[in-house]
């Protein structure tokens, strides 16, 4: 993996921003997260996030990818996005578009949104729904749905 270079100048900054802000505003998001959201009304807990009762064989992360990965969390929560943003097709809808060549492995976002369990995902009118936990129980398995928080992500294509 690599950490992609951050955004240098204001313009190209401001102009990423709004264009997620305003993408967020369109679908109905709101709120804005860089990490997994456990809402206090759902019966998904944090808890229940343990990727050893996953019946899919989940691989930990090497060493060095989990360095990566913490510094690019980090960089985040400093404000140095990578270099995207998000664009609307009247066709397609909305996808994230870099605004500069990136090499491959770059990361540019963690998909993240409020964590559910299967089971209430039957009643969400969602086409970004995401598995996060697949235990083989709709009660325990847990979706990552981005409808109301979440991050860039939710725009990926």
């Amino acid at each position: 993996w690599r950490i992609p270079a951050p955004i240098m100048s204001k313009q190209e900054y401001d102009k990423s921003l709004i264009s997620f802000v305003a993408a967020m505003h369109f679908v109905g998001m709101t709120s804005y997260s860089e990490e997994l959201l456990y809402p206090e009304d759902q019966s998904a807990k944090k808890e229940m996030n343990d990727s050893a009762i996953d019946v899919d064989t989940i691989r930990p992360l090497s060493k060095r990818n989990a360095e990566i990965f913490r510094a690019f969390k980090n960089n985040l929560k400093a404000g140095a996005f990578p270099p995207i943003k998000v664009v609307h097709d009247e066709h397609f809808g909305f996808s994230v578009e870099a605004m500069v060549v990136m090499p491959p492995h770059t990361l540019i976002a963690e998909y993240v949104g409020e964590v559910v369990t299967m089971e209430q995902s039957d009643e969400i009118r969602s086409d970004s729904l995401m598995v996060l936990l697949n235990t083989g129980k709709r009660e325990s398995s847990l979706i990552i749905d981005p409808t109301r928080g979440g991050n860039i992500a939710r725009f990926l294509s």
